[in-house]
């Protein structure tokens, strides 16, 4: 008896071994597939760590950011023909580095008890044209502007003048005289930071009545000021925001004579200073 052909034992074994492949093959294939992934988002992460930190351009202020330990900071030139912008304020031992030179206004503050950290080369009688031939009393001795200048260094020095020149013929004489006395202080203190007020405008009851007190010349003379500082690249300061109503000197402020500030109006005066210094490492 002839024995018939049994059918294979495996009959789809080819097909299982080809079937084995393919998922080998899918296997390799989504390995890489994941490698691929995991490598384009770990680009993406370092892309986006090196996008926040970014330079920052920032425009004319004092402050830095917030984040600066992130923040590469970029700041723009100062602008000299601007006022001092409102800053952080200091405190009093700030004054301790600081001069003050000018007239019977800014020695209000003596009169007062105010800025006594502070050093004072200031007189009734001065002007920019006899700053060099006036004497002061610093420190209990007498002594001159370029003696002064030459014997300390200061951090800031604060100039106020323009007042008793209100009455000078020329203002071009005026002028050229403080265009002087700014090239002195700038060649006898040149790491100070340079502070020049512009001139308080007087009271309405002044500037009507008085030939030269007025405060249309004080406009002119402003003028000057506002030049002069821009182009020494020094600090303008101006007062008028805060002591002035209607253009002229506030009656709050007035001392009685329609010119200088009574106790109130210094004490605003020294707030404004407090609140507008320069760090002159912020601009270029």
């Amino acid at each position: 008896m002839v024995q018939k052909n049994k059918k294979p034992a495996f009959p789809h074994r080819k097909r299982a071994t080809l079937s084995s492949r393919q998922r080998r093959l899918i296997f390799y294939c989504s390995c890489g597939l994941v490698a691929v992934l995991l490598t384009v988002l770990v680009i993406s992460l370092i892309i986006s760590s090196c996008s926040h930190k970014k330079q920052e351009i920032i425009q004319i202020g004092p402050a830095l950011p917030a984040d600066t330990d992130r923040v590469a900071v970029i700041v723009k030139a100062y602008d000299y023909t601007s006022p001092v912008p409102e800053s952080s304020a200091v405190g009093e031992s700030y004054f301790s580095e600081c001069l003050f030179i000018g007239d019977s206004r800014m020695s209000g503050f003596g009169i007062y008890g105010m800025l006594n950290e502070a050093d004072f080369l200031v007189n009734d009688n001065i002007n920019v044209g006899n700053t060099n031939s006036c004497t002061f009393t610093l420190n209990g001795e007498t002594v001159t502007l370029a003696e002064a200048l030459t014997a300390k260094q200061y951090k800031s020095i604060y100039l106020m003048f323009g007042l008793n020149e209100l009455g000078w013929e020329y203002p071009d004489i005026f002028r050229s005289s403080y265009d002087e006395l700014m090239s002195q202080i700038s060649s006898l203190q040149p790491s100070a930071c340079v502070y020049v007020h512009k001139i308080i405008p007087v009271s309405h009851g002044i500037s009507e009545s008085s030939d030269y007190f007025t405060n249309d010349r004080v406009m002119v003379y402003n003028g000057i000021v506002a030049e002069l500082v821009a182009s020494h690249k020094f600090y303008m300061l101006d007062l008028s925001g805060i002591l002035t109503e209607n253009g002229a000197l506030s009656d709050s402020y007035n001392a009685g004579n329609g010119i200088g500030l009574n106790k109130s109006g210094y004490e605003q005066w020294l707030s404004y200073l407090k609140t507008h210094t320069v760090d002159k490492e912020l601009y270029l």
